[in-house]
């Protein structure tokens, strides 16, 4: 989207409804909006895989879904894009529950006019956006909080095991090469993460975690590498990703590095640190 177009995806069932909606856009002065119309929910879903829609105007009565169930899928779905109910004065309790569900607004049939309809949409976008920017700043400082944390945990924790790897260089300029190639495989191991919480699919990434603190062990990495290595890694998924996708990778990631601290340092209860 520009300041001067705006992209919609109408999804309405009654033709005579999104033809009265097309007219009014039509008529909108101070922006360009290019209408998307389906009748479905499923085609909804679908035509928003291919992007570039920046507001979703919806019926919540569809033929293929209904009442709220309607807006929690396309929310669910599509998080990053605003949602602006349509709803007929019977329904308008429905529509106030999908705003407190998530969705920016919503408008009553038959009562809608071409100025109206423009500046809802308009401010559904801008209200979504700030409240995004506003969240994205609230977790990112709650990001570096849990980074200062764990690198607070790195120098404080495990003392006779940071005593004895006092003075040694860190990993990332010792190895460099295996410092990198951990951190593609932690990477991956995110990605797994990502799609077993989303999509249920199972993976062994214990195993996995159990493996790189072997790994880490033989080379006598130290907690603070670790945090290292999860903050590389955690950096390069959620650069240029959804906002939405880049939360779910930092709350797996939360879980990632605490089990392989418990790993690390069980390696190191069970070998001998003293030996060269």
């Amino acid at each position: 989207m520009n300041s001067t177009s705006i992209n919609v995806l109408l999804v309405e069932d009654s033709l005579p409804d999104a033809r009265l909606l097309q007219e009014a856009l039509a008529e909108a002065r101070a922006v360009t909006f290019g209408l998307v119309h389906v009748e479905q929910l499923s085609q909804a879903l679908k035509r928003l895989l291919e992007g570039r829609i920046d507001v979703i105007l919806v019926d919540l009565g569809l033929t293929d879904s209904q009442g709220l169930d309607t807006f929690t899928t396309l929310y669910t779905q599509a998080p990053d894009v605003p949602v602006v109910i349509m709803t007929g004065l019977d329904d308008e309790k429905l529509a106030i529950q999908a705003v407190q569900a998530g969705a920016q607004d919503y408008l009553v049939k038959g009562q809608v006019v071409a100025p109206l309809l423009e500046r809802a949409l308009r401010y559904a976008i801008e209200r979504y956006r700030l409240v995004q920017a506003l969240e994205e700043a609230r977790e990112q400082a709650q990001r570096e909080e849990e980074l200062q944390a764990l690198t607070r945990l790195s120098v404080t924790s495990a003392t006779q095991v940071t005593g004895l790897m006092e003075g040694l260089t860190p990993l990332r300029e010792s190895v460099p090469d295996l410092f990198r190639q951990l951190t593609r495989d932690y990477e991956d191991w995110l990605d797994l993460a990502w799609d077993r919480r989303l999509y249920k699919i199972e993976s062994d990434i214990s195993k996995n975690l159990r493996d790189l603190a072997d790994q880490l062990g033989v080379v006598r990495a130290r907690p603070h590498d670790v945090v290292e290595l999860h903050t590389r890694a955690l950096e390069g998924k959620i650069r240029d990703v959804p906002h939405a996708k880049a939360q779910v990778y930092v709350e797996e990631g939360r879980m990632i590095i605490l089990e392989l601290m418990g790993y690390l340092a069980s390696f190191y209860r069970t070998h001998s640190l003293s030996a060269p």
